[in-house]
């Protein structure tokens, strides 16, 4: 259970990151 939470979680911050560029580049995703 909790590794699907994990999961979830990290789905959840890409999609709030792609919703924000300026934090996309804060992951290198947007360099």
């Amino acid at each position: 259970m909790t590794a699907q939470y994990d999961h979830f979680a990290a789905m959840s911050r890409l999609s709030e990151d792609a919703a924000r560029p300026q934090r996309v580049s804060r992951a290198g995703i947007g360099s």
